[in-house]
């Protein structure tokens, strides 16, 4: 079941992105059906990763999992919304705000952590 929850999010990612041609969302599609179909194949992965970090219950494990990606997920969207929105006032106001630096490097933080 889980196998064609996790082939759908894919398909539906794909379809997004020849219709519009957005990677991102291409991306963030693919990245849940590999989550998905690692909880479906692989379902001891979480096992011992439950034993690395010392959590006996395998939901739990992949709640905080999730919960992790998710954080990541959120931040970096938050992220490209605001450098989003610091282009426009540049192309409207036809001036750099000063915030611009700060989000960059809030950014690089970021991305560098991630990695």
């Amino acid at each position: 079941m889980l196998v064609v929850v996790a082939l759908l999010i894919f398909l539906w990612g794909f379809r997004r992105y020849q219709r519009s041609f957005s990677k991102t969302e291409f991306g963030v599609a693919t990245a849940i059906a590999l989550g998905t179909l690692v909880i479906a194949l692989v379902p001891d992965l979480f096992n011992a990763l439950g034993n690395v970090l010392q959590i006996e219950r395998r939901p739990l494990v992949i709640s905080l999992v999730a919960t992790i990606l998710l954080t990541a997920l959120v931040l970096y969207v938050i992220g490209r919304l605001c450098e989003q929105q610091l282009a426009v006032a540049e192309r409207e106001h036809g001036k750099k705000p000063k915030v611009r630096y700060a989000l960059g490097l809030m950014r690089t933080i970021f991305v560098t952590w991630i990695r």
